[in-house]
């Protein structure tokens, strides 16, 4: 059935007709879609990948700065002194990094959260610190303010290894370069990587001892890191003064009244971050889901260099995402130089609405979901429902559960689950690749994902490309030059079970970008300023994209669940989706056992805005806005700010009264970081008087 429909499909409309979504619903070499076998089949086959839009604000908004993720090993944690943990409930969806900000305290370091909701994580904490949520962006504008204005910064750092002194042209934003002064045409060279001509004309900066302009040479430390000037009549500033520019207007009352974060607060904050150092910033998710959440990284970014609180030990930023690090791209995912395309979710909204994919006529009408599942954990459910999948004319899932999606699948095929089958897993948030053995045979009629692949790919001509050896598959997936590097080789990790990344000491944690100073940038440098952003996504939504306006970081309020959003009035409370320990997003979710523990859906809220409502514990309530709506059980709460409630993710469709909390959220996506926001929700609670679904 799969092999008519897939050729069926490419007859009619072509190999990019035949789609795939990816998911992180497992990070395996011979199964996840993330950089797995199912993206090498896609790519073979020549069709089309759905990148899903999801959890990626944050690391757009670290990349744009520093060229990579700069975040060392969760176990570095422990070499920091000061620790902020921003909107992560690490107690409860980051267990496994808790305990180094556990032995971390142990050793004297000061824990500070901040998190709009009194956590679990916070009540561990030395200092919980609410927030409104949505202004992360101005809380680091308004403390990175402090930190100049107050004489705290690290210039040596600042001048060695961010374009702080780098000098900035008035006239086009761009850096001043030696060709500018001289007028010749600039010497240049192709980046291999991205095909992108880079200019090598050396940076001109401002001498501090002679006052005058330079050549930016390798190790020159004597520049100057803050003034306008005037240079062969080009009019420059520092790209320090350029951020300094930024924050300005960040003053800590303007700050308060944006962030509801007390003025003397964010002062000590801000101090802290400075002088009580190293300085970690922990943070997952609970930022990203946001309009801005790329914003409240670059802002936080900005921070973290203008007080050296980056690429040392006890410098955390972020957390690290290590999948992948350990494969050989082009001959993985591209078999002989075959390769999918990539668009996005919202790509696929406007192709069910317009027939249109980036303003182009196309054709999405076959689809293969593997490792995620669409209608649960994607934005605007009923917009899924009510335009994407009719416009498909087959739709397979392979999933290990009884998914939303699966309910809305023409074929379903049963996977193996991981303790069914052998693979080799690329970890998250860890420095280690690990194997795992298969502790029993399958069950039912349930097959191996890259069983499943072998099949098809038999059938559809590209079975070349998935040998039935699964170690050579693997074999095929590893980077020759990183195995070179750690030692890694395949009987190796099957022997010992993991193998560790490592970059600087394999007996210590990474620190894993910046930690010689440069930076994988077009400066070398970390660029709080940059002159040439790019949207993270070439998109629909990226057409949009403004790029003089995300030079610097800024402030933007969220795009619905803020009080001077349109709807403001008639959907006053924000709508959040808080990770448990008793789900993976919708993994887990019909476990009996755990649902002895969490018998079912619930909404949490602040008990003023539950008086105003005249709703009780236990009440049965509707959670709606315009686009749809869900019914769960009530539970008043003084964790929760007025304003905010929250209900746990993860929740498959049916076990709810009524609805489905994707139906209340929207695939409204910023052209910059072109992220889904989970959490950017405004919706209106009230009792329900309907009945039971």
């Amino acid at each position: 059935m799969v092999v008519e429909n897939f050729e069926a499909t490419k007859e009619k409309y072509g190999s990019r007709a035949i789609a795939y979504t990816e998911g992180s619903g497992n990070y395996g070499t011979l199964t996840s879609s993330h950089f797995g076998a199912t993206s090498r089949f896609f790519g073979a086959l020549e069709g089309t990948t759905i990148s899903n839009t999801l959890d990626v604000a944050q690391s757009y908004g670290l990349t744009r700065v520093f060229g990579g993720m700069p975040n060392n090993d969760p176990a570095d944690l422990v070499n920091a002194k000061t620790i902020f943990i921003v909107g992560s409930n690490m107690t409860e969806a980051q267990i496994h990094t808790w305990h180094f900000v556990a032995d971390a305290k142990d050793k004297g370091a000061k824990v500070i959260v901040i998190d709009p909701v009194y956590t679990p994580t916070a009540s561990k904490a030395d200092q919980w610190v609410r927030i409104r949520s949505g202004s992360d962006p101005a809380m680091f504008l308004a403390m990175t303010r402090v930190v100049l204005d107050e004489g705290l910064q690290d210039d040596a750092y600042l001048r060695r290894s961010t374009v702080a002194p780098l000098l900035v042209r008035e006239d086009d934003g761009q850096f001043l370069r030696a060709n500018d002064l001289t007028g010749e045409e600039p010497t240049t060279h192709v980046n291999p990587a991205t095909g992108q001509e880079v200019n090598d004309e050396p940076f001109i900066v401002w001498s501090d001892s002679e006052d005058r302009a330079v050549e930016l040479t390798e190790g020159f430390m004597d520049t100057r890191l803050r003034g306008s000037f005037e240079v062969n009549g080009i009019k420059v500033r520092t790209g320090l003064d350029m951020l300094w520019g930024a924050v300005d207007e960040w003053t800590l009352d303007k700050a308060e009244e944006f962030t509801t974060i007390p003025a003397e607060t964010l002062h000590e904050l801000a101090v802290t971050c400075a002088t009580e150092t190293p300085t970690s910033f922990y943070h997952c998710m609970g930022i990203d889901h946001w309009d801005n959440g790329h914003l409240s990284t670059f802002a936080e970014s900005a921070l973290a260099c203008v007080t050296g609180n980056v690429g040392r030990p006890g410098s955390q930023l972020g957390f690290k995402w290590y999948f992948a690090e350990n494969l050989d791209f082009p001959r993985w995912l591209m078999p002989d130089g075959h390769a999918a395309r990539t668009i996005y979710t919202d790509d696929m909204f406007e192709v069910a609405n317009k027939g249109t994919i980036q303003e182009k006529p196309d054709a999405i009408k076959a689809l293969y979901v593997s490792g995620c599942n669409p209608l649960g954990a994607f934005c605007d459910r009923n917009q899924w429902l009510d335009k994407v999948l009719p416009m498909l004319d087959f739709i397979v899932t392979v999933d290990i559960y009884n998914s939303d999606t699966v309910e809305y699948s023409d074929l379903v095929l049963p996977a193996a689950h991981w303790f069914e089958r052998q693979d080799l897993q690329f970890g998250n948030n860890h420095p280690f690749i690990m194997w795992g053995d298969k502790a029993v045979e399958p069950l039912g009629e349930s097959k191996p994902d890259i069983e499943i692949l072998r099949m098809l790919a038999a059938r559809l001509g590209i079975k070349e490309y998935f040998p039935d050896s699964d170690d050579e598959i693997i074999k095929t997936a590893i980077n020759d030059s990183w195995a070179e590097r750690i030692g890694f080789t395949l009987d190796r990790v099957k022997e010992e079970g993991a193998v560790k990344v490592w970059y600087q000491d394999p007996d210590k944690p990474n620190v894993c970008l910046g930690f010689d100073g440069t930076f994988p940038t077009p400066t070398g440098r970390a660029e709080f300023y940059n002159p040439n952003p790019r949207p993270r996504a070439q998109s629909g939504t990226s057409l949009r994209f403004d790029p003089v306006s995300e030079r610097l970081p800024f402030f933007s309020p969220p795009v619905e669940a803020w009080p001077t959003s349109p709807v403001h009035d008639k959907y006053p409370l924000a709508f959040f989706q808080e990770h448990t320990r008793w789900r993976v997003h919708t993994q887990y979710a019909e476990v009996p056992m755990l649902r002895e523990l969490d018998p079912g859906p619930t909404v949490r809220m602040n008990p003023t805005d539950a008086a105003n409502r005249s709703i009780e514990t236990g009440d049965t309530v509707e959670i709606f806005n315009d686009r749809g709506h869900v019914v769960v059980t009530a539970i008043v709460s003084d964790a929760l700010p007025e304003g905010m409630v929250s209900l746990p993710k993860g929740w498959l469709g049916h076990q709810h009264i009524a609805g489905a909390p994707s139906e209340l959220t929207h695939m409204r996506l910023n052209p910059a970081s072109v992220n889904q926001s989970f959490f950017d929700v405004a919706v209106e609670i009230r009792h329900w008087e309907g009945e039971q679904a």
